[in-house]
């Protein structure tokens, strides 16, 4: 079968070269000739291409953002065609994402080397994410990934996230519940329970090209309160391998290995955020009654709206910290959120957070309102249709009555 495959080039005599090279040294179907970067993203985007190939002088975006944005996309392989062959210029379209660089004036070897490589990559990413969609749909284990998302610091992301997969391990103790920390540079899913890891989610995207459903759950933390975690490097620079696709893999495992992942998505939008947002089932946009967070919301859905990784209509809006005394009410923000709101509101709470934010142990929140707010939340979420779904299941033979695990993950 032929391989499909999206050109970016205004240079014509450089496209028609490389159209040239390409159909002798593989099976080709050329889909288009993008003439701007904003046609090549859209394309890519609505044609879903096995291969795509950039000249570096592309505009009039930066091409090497444009390399960016394509890697969010379904797993198609991007090789950037260039002029300057330097060291410089090669690591320059490796850091952005590019699976392989040709230098012009075209050799056939070096086009059939860097295609065929390109496209062997593709073939195998789109391999393992179709194998791990199939078996969890045949056994009947495909887990509900649900990412919670903020429009700012301070707004109650990572509290929202914690407690909500935090509730729904207590409630029911035979769900296998994980708690994913993908705020990658400022996550702080530790500083409210606590976890010493030792094995991390950059470990994953390292190797992720060779991932196995064993390897993904040596890294993950199993804390003794039976909810399982996945959190972020503590290496800064080990932050770099978790790439989109690597994401992309990632879940399509953890999928088949829990019933529901809560995701940690951060505040900013970031390539890897994207790729999160555009395959989880459930997206949740946290905001607090003021301005300065609706107009980040708007910002942020509509960022996630020119990468088609979702439309507004499929983001479902939190307000967070509400209370009475508060200029902008739940029915303001109704009316100028870009998003349906959910009906649940979560009280200001910041007293009763405290105590258990200082001891990492998130029972110690002892205020009814916020849990039973919460699980409003995850009703709307179709979270507790999971869980009824989960009890009308016989238990596995093995099972002890429900009681929570208290096997340790992999320790420091």
């Amino acid at each position: 079968m032929a391989t499909q495959v999206v050109i970016g080039c205004a240079d014509q005599t450089m496209a028609a070269a490389i159209r040239a090279q390409l159909g002798e040294a593989a099976d080709v179907e050329l889909l288009a000739v993008a003439e701007s970067t904003s046609e090549l993203v859209r394309t890519v985007v609505e044609r879903d291409p096995q291969l795509v190939v950039v000249h570096d002088a592309l505009g009039p975006e930066p091409v090497h953002q444009a390399v960016r944005d394509l890697s969010l996309r379904r797993p198609a392989s991007v090789v950037l065609m260039v002029v300057d062959g330097s060291a410089e210029s090669i690591s320059d379209a490796m850091n952005a994402g590019a699976r392989g660089v040709l230098t012009h004036p075209f050799s056939f070897t070096e086009v059939q080397q860097r295609v065929m490589g390109a496209i062997e990559w593709s073939r195998h990413l789109r391999r393992m994410l179709t194998t791990a969609g199939e078996d969890a749909t045949t056994d009947g284990s495909r887990g509900r990934v649900v990412a919670v998302t903020g429009t700012k610091g301070g707004v109650g992301t990572t509290t929202i996230a914690t407690h909500l997969a935090w509730d729904v391990r207590r409630q029911t103790p035979g769900l296998k519940v994980l708690l994913v920390d993908l705020d990658l540079e400022k996550g702080d899913v530790t500083s409210l329970i606590e976890a010493k890891y030792r094995t991390s989610v950059a470990d994953l995207a390292k190797v992720a090209d060779d991932l196995s459903a064993h390897t993904v759950m040596d890294a993950v933390f199993e804390h003794e309160s039976g909810l399982s975690l996945l959190l972020p490097p503590e290496d800064i620079r080990d932050v770099e391998w978790v790439t989109p696709a690597a994401v992309r893999l990632i879940m399509a495992l953890l999928r088949q290995q829990f019933d529901l992942v809560v995701v940690d998505a951060g505040a900013h939008v970031t390539p890897v955020q994207a790729a999160v947002v555009e395959l989880a089932d459930e997206v949740v946009a946290v905001v607090t009654p003021d301005l300065i967070s609706v107009r980040a919301l708007r910002r942020n859905v509509a960022f996630w709206e020119s990468l088609a990784a979702r439309k507004p209509a499929e983001v479902r809006v939190l307000v967070n910290k509400h209370s009475r005394a508060q200029e902008v009410q739940p029915e303001t923000l109704r009316q100028l959120s870009p998003a349906p709101m959910l009906p649940a509101v979560l009280p200001e709470i910041t007293r009763s957070l405290e105590k258990a934010v200082n001891s990492r142990a998130p029972e110690l929140v002892d205020d009814k309102k916020w849990w039973e707010r919460l699980r409003e939340v995850g009703s709307a979420l179709g979270v507790l249709a999971a869980l009824e779904r989960r009890r009308e299941e016989p238990p596995p033979p093995e099972a002890d009555g429900g009681a929570p695990s208290t096997r340790r993950g992999r320790r420091r």
